[in-house]
């Protein structure tokens, strides 16, 4: 089974994309991608998330969501 992990962090934005035969076995890696998108920039001045920030990010997410469909991805996981 094709499967991926999308982790959405302060500084970057990670993809893996990875091959899975069963519940034990190990994973083998189809694609792995870092973007830097500093979506945390300015939040402890402003408490907030900045428009810019989140529009790298939702950008970076896009890019992600075309390697997911090109790579025939049947399950994915994200975390924030």
């Amino acid at each position: 089974m094709r499967v991926a992990a999308v982790d959405i962090g302060t500084n970057s934005t990670r993809l893996l994309v990875a091959d899975l035969d069963g519940p034990a076995a190990p994973l083998y890696t189809v694609d792995r991608r870092t973007r830097i998108t500093r979506l945390g920039q300015g939040v402890h001045a402003n408490r907030a998330l900045r428009p810019d920030a989140i529009e790298r990010t939702v950008a970076v997410l896009h890019e992600y969501r075309a390697a997911l469909d090109e790579h025939g991805v049947e399950r994915v996981g994200m975390t924030a």
